[in-house]
């Protein structure tokens, strides 16, 4: 964290002159990757997949726990596992929606 510029210098600065109140993160892809630029530095949020699908465990267990113990507010996006019921046994949308569908979740 000793850098002296680059973006997150540039950002941190946009804070400290109240140009902006919060910095954040978002990310769906890799909860390894995140956790890992949450651990080495400083934000104030985190935008990321939150759902009970088994292919996003991952977030849940290793990126949400490090989030909370550094305070971070936690913004959770796609937390019906891709929308339109595709966690519901049964989904006459299952075919539609196959790429969002997760089939190890029944």
């Amino acid at each position: 964290m000793g850098e002296t510029n680059g973006v997150l210098t540039a950002l941190r600065k946009l804070r400290d002159q109240r140009v902006t109140r919060f910095l954040g993160l978002t990310g769906h892809d890799s909860a390894t990757r995140l956790r890992e630029a949450i651990e080495r530095y400083e934000f104030d949020t985190l935008l990321t997949t939150l759902n009970p699908v088994s292919r996003r465990k991952p977030f849940r267990e290793d990126l949400l726990p490090v989030a909370n113990q550094k305070q971070m507010g936690v913004i959770a996006m796609k937390v019906m596992g891709g929308g339109n019921g595709c966690l519901a046994a049964g989904n006459p949308l299952k075919q539609v929606l196959r790429p969002y569908h997760d089939e190890t979740a029944h």
